[in-house]
């Protein structure tokens, strides 16, 4: 057994070749050899989550990361978020998504993506549109959580995981006037 081979992605094939050569006392010689390849597929899973909030009922989104974030008035109404979820490796994952602040239902959940075929879109991309969320006076950051399992032919099992922040700002703009009266100038 060799164990001294350093993993690497993608597809492999090693070749093994024994040869010896035997010699009877009567001086014949034979040799004989066999050879024999052995092959494996160093798979690298990857994920990633993008948790965008649009203010403007779904026209335009935007990747709020860096606070406050858009600012929204109570009277635009409630923000929507959308999250995708893209398998970023070679190898289906079975992928589950959360959220820090909302309880996302079943319909959120991706199940297994396939591995990534380099195009957008298709069978390694999810998009779920959260419309459940309610304005909320001041600053509201949350985290959107992807977690993708994948298990190889050895029974082995990685979990890869990409988590994204938006935020706003509920702006609740308030006016106040002091009006002062002096009696002395």
């Amino acid at each position: 057994v060799f164990d001294g081979a350093d993993w690497m992605a993608g597809q492999h094939v090693n070749t093994a070749t024994a040869q010896a050569t035997f010699s009877d006392d009567a001086g014949t010689s034979v040799t004989v050899s066999d050879t024999d390849d052995a092959h494996y597929l160093g798979v690298t899973p990857g994920i990633e989550v993008v948790k965008d909030i649009s203010i403007d009922g779904g026209v335009t989104w935007i990747n709020a990361m860096v606070l406050p974030g858009p600012m929204i008035l109570e009277e635009s109404g409630d923000p929507l978020f959308r999250f995708t979820v893209k398998n970023l490796g070679t190898v289906p994952l079975d992928t589950t998504l959360s959220d820090s602040v909302f309880t996302l239902p079943a319909a959120a959940q991706p199940g297994v993506l396939a591995p990534n075929d380099g195009s957008p879109g298709g069978a390694d991309e999810f998009v779920y549109i959260f419309t459940d969320a309610d304005w909320v006076e001041g600053q509201h950051v949350n985290t959107a959580t992807v977690d993708g399992v994948y298990t190889d032919d050895a029974g082995n099992t990685v979990t890869v995981t990409d988590t994204d922040d938006d935020c706003f700002l509920g702006a609740d703009p308030s006016l106040l006037v002091l009006k002062e009266v002096s009696v002395d100038g």
